[in-house]
């Protein structure tokens, strides 16, 4: 038996009335429980030392901003480029880095300029220091810093 479109549409009206409600404005500002979901910030990377004494906690922002999603790109063979800076444009950047030693002990921070976004990031192969790159509007740079005093430099 084949039922008319009207009687669905009939049917589905009902479970449509708390949609019915919402205007322009509730659209362009979610509710607070999903504000806190869409700005919470990301699950930490962990990339142990290779003496495996220390982690490396980098902690995501929570999503890109509309600025980093719109921005020009160039397509070269699969590869999406930021033609402002020449680096990935589309690769998971991190705010901040931790310094964790691993049985026990205070964590230490690494501090990075504000502005920048951190992109990758590897111990050396003594576990003292972490070498990692900055993106910024200008370019991408390689910076150093060690691991038992917080202390960077650029390379």
């Amino acid at each position: 038996m084949r039922f008319p479109f009207s009687r669905l549409l009939l049917a589905s009206v009902p479970s449509l009335a708390p949609f019915a409600r919402i205007t322009a404005q509730d659209y362009q500002n979610p509710i607070p429980a999903i504000t806190r979901i869409l700005d919470a910030p990301g699950l930490p990377a962990v990339v142990p030392s290779t003496d495996g004494s220390k982690l490396l906690l980098m902690e995501r922002p929570g999503l890109p901003s509309i600025a980093q999603l719109a921005g020009p790109e160039l397509r070269l063979a699969g590869v999406r480029i930021n033609p402002r800076n020449n680096s990935l444009s589309r690769v998971p950047t991190f705010s901040t880095m931790v310094v964790q030693p691993v049985p026990k002990g205070d964590p230490r921070r690494i501090v990075v300029p504000w502005h920048a976004r951190v992109g990758t990031a590897m111990w050396s192969p003594t576990g003292d220091r972490v070498a990692f790159t900055l993106l910024d509007e200008g370019g991408v740079s390689l910076w150093l810093a060690d691991a038992g005093t917080g202390a960077m430099r650029m390379l």
